[in-house]
């Protein structure tokens, strides 16, 4: 089940095979989502730990940190909560909602890097705080490039006994 806040987490301890999420602050998984998934299991008679907890990275990767950053702009309008309460069909306006994003504020919701070093230490951090599962989803310009980065240097250090 999707969730980013603890009425969902409940639900998924409680009725769910699993919890999937995005990236958000370390410690909202330790005493929000995690708990909550406690919370919903518990009752039901569920071990929490049998509950599979997933986390959805999104990522872009750059020779060009700008040409990273740029190619998340896009989605710049999902990190607004009025997006999600009310019907925008038009994407010129849910373009011109995303220009009110910061950059800042990006580079906390995606790991935007020119590096493998910032998406090795985000997938090594979703596990070490609990997730069973990370995925990748990308928005790369160039997502060959991206691809060739994780062959290379991502994978081998997760598959290979390097973590």
């Amino acid at each position: 089940m999707p969730g980013f806040g603890p009425k969902m987490a409940r639900l998924a301890g409680r009725l769910g095979d699993g919890l999937i999420t995005l990236l958000q602050p370390l410690d909202h998984y330790k005493n929000v989502l995690f708990p909550a998934v406690e919370e919903g299991a518990k009752p039901e008679g569920r071990s929490p730990h049998e509950i599979c907890k997933v986390i959805e990275l999104d990522v872009t990767y750059d020779e060009d940190y700008d040409r990273a950053l740029e190619s998340v702009r896009f989605m710049a309008q999902t990190l607004l909560p009025e997006v999600f309460k009310n019907p925008i069909p038009d994407p010129r306006v849910l373009e011109a909602m995303g220009k009110k994003v910061s950059d800042k504020d990006l580079e906390e919701a995606f790991v935007i890097s020119t590096s493998s070093e910032e998406h090795i230490r985000k997938i090594e951090e979703a596990f070490r705080v609990g997730f069973d599962h990370v995925y990748i989803s990308s928005s790369a310009f160039d997502e060959e490039g991206l691809i060739r980065m994780y062959k290379k240097e991502v994978l081998p250090y997760f598959t290979q006994g390097k973590r």
